[in-house]
């Protein structure tokens, strides 16, 4: 296994429970070789694959019950590997290791989604198109996240060798190199001061908030099978001002959207609670500013950002049934930069910008509960947007 890993420059693993192989292994080999392959197919699948690929005789003796896979077969892939990394020699090619190809991913995965995303999202305007484009998630009331799934997964499936990976009913966006999975973090204007100038100190605070991932069986489970796993983080400021506004508008347009398309409804009150009791705001627009991946690549990498603090254990609240959930993993941002976990970076729009945005919209901001209509503000906020 080690002498497969290397070959295919992929992170060395060990024997998993019970002394067998991990499904990584056959994996490298798929990545390596440019095997046109599902990262989603069984252990048994990928050996049949990978030797047609080879034209390695098929045995039965390579299989046994409970997708093993037996050294016989492992043998066999080696000797094929092997053959296959000389004449790579010979013909000059220098194989980038894994990490360098996760990284190479990463960079191309974050120009891709950066040429598709605009830098001001209003938050009615987003509705109203996943509901024109058919999402499911339409309703939902943290419409950032959804919304910019809605507009990167289509970019993301169109790219070459694009696969989607579901694991323990967890659902992951996309997987060629290392798996992906697309999260949205936002930081409140709210609690920035009015005027505030964009500094290097806020630069190393800001989006520093822990982000919820998926849950930790799932996302374990994904480091073992798919040797690591990584995450494309859009990040923006939210304004949450109006908010009371924006309730009422979103409650009408979900009870009636073929209407409230062309017919916002005026200014309004409403109340929304969330299971705590405390009532709940909604952000109403969100900046993006910049796209990052992070990435765990191997099981040694992802204990390491266990023990730095980088993934922590969130508890999620009970659902509306009741029933408890399964606790989830944070990413801390700031010490996954720090630790070197970042793996690309990209800017939507420059911070100074951003803030400037922030502080010629705040004064109408901080009124938007008395303005006359929803329309008014947005229109306001996207001028000094323009100007900006």
């Amino acid at each position: 296994m080690h002498e497969i890993y290397d070959l295919t420059g992929s992170p060395r693993e060990d024997v998993g429970p019970g002394s067998t192989e991990k499904k990584s292994v056959l994996l490298s080999v798929v990545r390596a070789c440019d095997i046109d392959a599902n990262v989603s197919s069984t252990k048994h699948e990928l050996v049949r694959i990978i030797c047609d690929h080879f034209g390695i005789a098929w045995s039965n003796e390579f299989v046994s019950r409970g997708q093993t896979v037996t050294a016989k077969a492992l043998s066999a892939i080696l000797l094929a590997l092997r053959s296959w990394s000389a004449q790579q020699q010979e013909q000059g090619i220098v194989r980038a290791s894994y990490g360098e190809r996760v990284h190479a991913e990463a960079t191309m995965i974050l120009q891709c989604l950066a040429s598709e995303l605009s830098t001001s999202w209003d938050g009615r305007q987003c509705i109203a198109q996943m509901y024109r484009e058919g999402s499911s998630q339409w309703r939902q009331t943290e419409w950032p996240g959804f919304f910019f799934e809605h507009k990167a997964l289509p970019i993301l499936q169109a790219l070459p060798g694009s696969r989607d990976v579901m694991i323990d009913n967890t659902h992951f966006d996309y997987a060629r190199q290392l798996v992906w999975d697309l999260k949205t973090h936002a930081e409140s204007i709210d609690d920035m001061p009015l005027g505030m100038q964009w500094s290097e100190e806020l630069s190393d605070g800001i989006f520093t908030a822990p982000t919820p991932l998926n849950d930790q069986g799932a996302m374990r489970q994904c480091v073992t099978d798919y040797q690591g796993i990584g995450f494309i983080v859009l990040n923006g400021l939210a304004v949450f001002k109006a908010h009371e506004s924006f309730k009422a508008w979103r409650k009408a347009f979900v009870a009636d959207p073929q209407r409230q398309i062309t017919d916002p409804v005026p200014a309004l009150r409403v109340k929304s609670t969330s299971l705590s009791g405390r009532s709940r705001k909604l952000k109403v627009h969100f900046i993006p500013t910049v796209l990052e991946a992070f990435a765990f690549v191997g099981e040694d990498s992802f204990a390491r950002a266990q023990e730095l603090g980088v993934l922590t254990t969130f508890h999620q609240g009970r659902q509306q049934s009741g029933a408890v959930r399964e606790p989830k993993f944070n990413l801390h941002m700031g010490r996954a930069r720090q630790h070197g976990f970042r793996v690309a970076t990209h800017q939507l729009m420059d911070p100074h910008v951003a803030l400037d945005t922030v502080n010629q919209a705040s004064p109408i901001v901080i009124l938007g509960e008395n303005v006359s209509h929803p329309d008014d503000l947005f229109s306001t906020f996207q001028s000094s947007n323009h100007n900006a």
